[in-house]
């Protein structure tokens, strides 16, 4: 999810802004938004969920290069705390207007060791800026619980999970950490893997470039449940 067109010319059409998000939520909860593309649905909420807040992964990758193309470009450090900052305002709004009182904030996931950036020597985001980006969430979600004490605000550390299971993959079934099925879409590529001469998809730990397989994410959604049960939710 993104935080705000404006902070980066995103060519990821389906994916909605989190302001975008807001402005759902206040006028029909639910919305879709007509893309030249296609349509998204932007938000459902419940009347008292958890919100679920995994910004930043469109936002590192579609801007790992400002560095390069954008004139006066202040830092990756500052360029990522401006964008948090406008993301932790956008759901301070949810607290505020909306009544919300239990927030969950995910960090990124090693997005320098998805396929194409161990294949490369000049990964984009590479691990410090991937570090940087998850020590600005963890600041920025310490100070949005401070300054909400009579909520639920929870980090949960998906870049430690993801990590811990790209370090021992064979303990979870998982044989290819590195790449993925070159013809991960084919219809059949569930059922009949070998046609295509690919590992069973829960063998690998990438379903494609940049996301992850339903077996990793069932790991992910059982650390998370643990997480969640521990905290008392």
């Amino acid at each position: 999810m993104r935080v705000e067109a404006r902070f980066d010319c995103t060519n990821h059409l389906q994916t909605p802004a989190l302001g975008l998000r807001l402005w759902g939520i206040r006028h029909l909860r639910a919305i879709v938004c007509a893309t030249s593309r296609r349509s998204t649905l932007l938000s459902l909420f419940p009347p008292n969920p958890n919100i679920p807040n995994p910004t930043g992964i469109n936002d590192i990758g579609d801007s790992d290069k400002y560095n390069i193309t954008q004139p006066n470009f202040p830092g990756f450090p500052t360029f990522y705390n401006t964008i948090q900052t406008t993301e932790y305002a956008a759901v301070q709004q949810l607290h505020d207007r909306f009544n919300y009182r239990n927030f969950l904030f995910l960090t990124l996931p090693p997005l320098d060791r998805t396929p194409g950036n161990v294949a490369s020597s000049a990964p984009n985001p590479n691990a410090t800026m991937v570090g940087w980006y998850n020590s600005g969430l963890a600041s920025h979600t310490a100070a949005f619980a401070a300054a909400n004490p009579d909520s639920n605000v929870m980090l949960f550390d998906a870049h430690g999970v993801l990590s811990r299971i790209l370090d021992a993959p064979a303990g979870y079934g998982i044989k290819n950490t590195t790449g993925y099925c070159a013809e991960y879409d084919a219809p059949d590529i569930l059922t009949d893997p070998e046609k295509y001469g690919c590992l069973p998809q829960e063998e690998y730990f990438w379903f494609n470039t940049g996301h992850l397989t339903s077996h990793v994410h069932r790991i992910l959604a059982g650390e998370l449940e643990e997480f969640l049960v521990g905290k008392g939710r």
